[in-house]
């Protein structure tokens, strides 16, 4: 889903997710790889974001190639029913060559690593270079498959399924979020234990 750069609100007692989502720290929290960085974008007037931001394009790679930074959302956190919403902010630099494209996932993985399945954003291409910044965001609620997942990781991609040395255009992106809203029933739970404290405060 791409919707603008408006913000979302997101309603309930959600769990952030992702440590350093703004990339203010640096690397800190992030697995950064191939073709990509985190830069200081500050006074750089052709690039609407004000300080660090994640800049990605092309692995190079000889044939499919990915680039971008990932982390694991807290291990705990979540539970069947709640919901995930999950997204950044994306800015098309360069015009993208090709068929390359970027995107915001959640990849799935069992106890055992292997890989399950991933949910992914709207696709970010040529279409979004209009020198306007676009939010790519979606959200998951997880059944009991999703939610007995070990491990979920967050990860910005930029994908190159060929390329012929050519170019690859970039996309840089800010403000990554994954955000652990609970469960309805969850969220009662939660209030019905906070007007019993209250109650046995004022006794």
């Amino acid at each position: 889903m791409k919707i603008s750069i408006l913000a979302i609100a997101i309603t309930g007692a959600a769990s952030a997710g992702l440590e350093n989502g703004d990339f203010n720290g640096g690397n800190i929290g992030w697995n950064v790889f191939n073709g990509a960085g985190i830069y200081d974008y500050a006074g750089n007037p052709s690039v609407p974001f004000e300080s660090n931001a994640l800049a990605t394009w092309g692995a190079f790679t000889g044939g499919v190639g990915y680039s971008g930074a990932g982390q694991d959302i807290a291990a705990g956190t979540w539970s069947e029913g709640d919901t995930i919403h999950y997204g950044a902010n994306a800015f098309v630099e360069n015009q993208l060559f090709a068929d390359n494209i970027g995107y915001v996932a959640l990849n799935f993985f069992g106890a055992d690593g292997n890989w399950w399945f991933n949910h992914t954003t709207d696709n970010v291409d040529n279409s979004d270079m209009d020198g306007e910044t676009h939010q790519f965001a979606n959200s998951i609620t997880l059944d009991a498959g999703a939610a007995s997942a070990a491990r979920i990781e967050f990860v910005i991609i930029f994908y190159q399924p060929w390329h012929d040395e050519s170019g690859s255009g970039s996309i840089i992106w800010d403000d990554a979020y994954a955000n652990v809203v609970p469960a309805p029933g969850a969220l009662a739970l939660l209030g019905l234990a906070g007007l019993a404290g209250r109650r046995r405060r004022r006794n």
